[in-house]
């Protein structure tokens, strides 16, 4: 499988205020279950944040070489999600982008990994707190289950080339 695997230790303490005011709005997406996400909140465009700046300016750099050090890949959208009590992502792919880059902010033992389908079958891949995933954004791919009874949390962002004019 085509996946990296880094560790961002992000500043949760200051973040995680925010995170909760932008998906304190009603569900906005089929494909999470007993989750919220501020994916389509219009509010606010995460990467324009000065908290999370320092963030995406690492995880820009990291996809740009993932990709083969394509300096046209930008970030098209970002969002927090947070999973509930058996809360889980359905299998998808992201069409409309190039990568996928999922940082585990909060993830307690027992909060259920990622699962990409690989040859018609799904691949476990571990996850623990802090890991960031770095993914072509056409793998199919799934979460399993929270069964811990605590939140977790993510922030992902998905990448596209710039459309040259």
């Amino acid at each position: 499988m085509n996946i990296l695997t880094l560790k961002y230790n992000l500043d949760w303490r200051v973040v995680k205020p925010l995170a909760e005011k932008l998906v304190n709005i009603p569900t906005q997406d089929m494909l999470e279950v007993n989750a919220s996400t501020s994916y389509l909140n219009p509010l606010q465009k995460l990467n324009k944040l000065p908290e999370l700046k320092e963030y995406f300016d690492f995880i820009t750099t990291k996809v740009q070489d993932f990709v083969g050090k394509d300096k046209t890949i930008m970030i098209e959208r970002a969002w927090f999600s947070k999973y509930d009590k058996d809360g889980h992502i359905i299998p998808h792919t992201h069409p409309s982008s190039t990568a996928v880059a999922c940082l585990y902010i909060e993830f307690p033992p027992d909060a259920g990994n990622l699962e990409f389908k690989v040859f018609n079958m799904w691949q476990e891949l571990n996850i623990s707190q802090g890991d960031l995933v770095i993914f072509p954004a056409y793998m199919m791919h799934r979460s399993q289950p929270n069964k811990s009874g605590k939140e977790r949390w993510t922030l992902t962002t998905n990448f596209t080339k710039k459309r040259l004019i």
